[in-house]
C-alpha cells in the first residue's frame, strides 16, 4: 500500500535540516517525512487511507448535512406562519390608510 492520501493525494516529502557552523551551513542528513495517514470510513461504506486533515473536513461536511436533513419542530413552523400572516394584515391596513388620505 502506498503512503499517499486517497482523497487529496498528499504524499511523503524530503526535509533537509541545515545547521550553521562557523558562518557556513553544515551538510546534515536528509529525512523523509510521511503524512499522517489513518483508516477512515466513507459515507458509501468503503474504507480508505486518508490524511487527518481530510478526515477532519469529512466530519465537518457530515455535520452540515445532518443539520440540513433535520426538520424543524412543528411549533416553530406554526410561529413562522403566524408571523407572516401578521405582516400581511399590517401591510393591508397601511394600504387602506394611504388610499383614504389621497381622496
Amino acid at each position: 500500500m502506498s503512503r499517499r492520501c486517497t482523497i487529496c493525494g498528499k504524499k511523503s516529502m524530503v526535509a533537509v535540516t541545515r545547521k550553521k557552523l562557523r558562518g557556513k551551513y553544515n551538510p546534515t542528513g536528509k529525512k523523509r517525512k510521511y503524512p499522517n495517514l489513518q483508516w477512515a470510513t466513507l459515507e458509501s461504506g468503503g474504507r480508505v487511507k486518508a490524511c487527518t486533515k481530510c478526515i477532519k473536513t469529512m466530519s465537518k461536511v457530515k455535520k452540515v448535512r445532518k443539520k440540513k436533513i433535520e426538520e424543524k419542530p412543528k411549533a416553530e413552523v406554526k410561529k413562522e406562519i403566524k408571523k407572516t400572516e401578521v405582516k400581511k394584515t399590517k401591510a393591508k391596513k397601511t394600504e387602506k390608510k394611504k388610499t383614504t388620505k389621497k381622496k
